[in-house]
């Protein structure tokens, strides 16, 4: 029997297009069509952090997601290091048929 699978991976530039409230963080995956992307990402910087949950399509190539990913309370992001970790599972027919898991050190700037 074929074994689902997909790949995931994180892009290490994250933007900062809204100042320091909102990074914007791409996850990059590869999943077939009739599959859907469920992710929760996490961004650590400095005691700042941020999360974001949701859902993309998937495509039969790699595709790239640019979540929006909020700063929660007072302090928000800015240039420079950071860490972020995700959680993707993919959907199909409404069961999950995989599950990865990934961290990754990125670099926060800022985006015109």
């Amino acid at each position: 029997a074929p074994v689902p699978s997909f790949t995931l991976n994180i892009d290490p530039a994250v933007a900062l297009p809204h100042g320091a409230h909102v990074a914007t963080v791409t996850l990059l995956a590869a999943c077939s069509t009739e599959q859907e992307l469920h992710f929760d990402v996490t961004l650590r910087q400095d005691g700042a952090l941020g999360q974001r949950r949701g859902t993309a399509p998937c495509s039969d190539g790699l595709a790239r997601h640019a979540i929006a990913v909020p700063a929660q309370g007072p302090a928000g992001f800015g240039e420079g290091a950071g860490l972020v970790e995700a959680v993707a599972r993919i959907v199909e027919r409404g069961l999950v048929v995989d599950t990865q898991r990934w961290s990754r050190r990125v670099q926060l700037r800022a985006s015109p």
